[in-house]
């Protein structure tokens, strides 16, 4: 096999490589954002459950104070701006990588690319 062949299978097997980590960094985004959408949604269920227990101490005459309902809206709201700004930090970062792969796989190409003109 010569050199050449040789040298455009190792850009052909980066090439593949980057394609492959691009896979994975949006497999993995995807995932993250499936887990942080379930536990958004757990929480806003969290507390409506709890808002509608403290109407029912209140209907049945007790103090609406019990649950601490205030304290937990604002638990929640500090929560939920915590994810929200989590994840978009973790979305940037993941877009910001699949850029630097893609152009490291477009600049291989390119190289690669030069070799057959030589």
């Amino acid at each position: 096999m010569s050199e050449k062949k040789l040298v455009e299978d190792d850009y052909n097997r980066s090439i593949k490589e980057k394609d492959e980590n691009i896979e994975d960094v949006r497999k993995i985004r995807a995932s993250i954002n499936n887990i942080l959408g379930d536990l958004e949604s757990n929480l806003k269920k969290s507390m409506s459950k709890m808002r509608d227990l403290n109407e029912e101490i209140i209907e049945n005459g007790g103090d609406s104070k019990v649950l601490n309902i205030d304290e937990d809206e604002g638990r929640y709201g500090k929560m939920k701006k915590f994810l929200n700004d989590e994840h978009e930090e973790f979305t940037n970062i993941c877009n910001s990588t699949i850029n630097d792969l893609e152009e490291e796989k477009t600049n291989l190409q390119k190289e690669k690319n030069s070799l057959k003109k030589e």
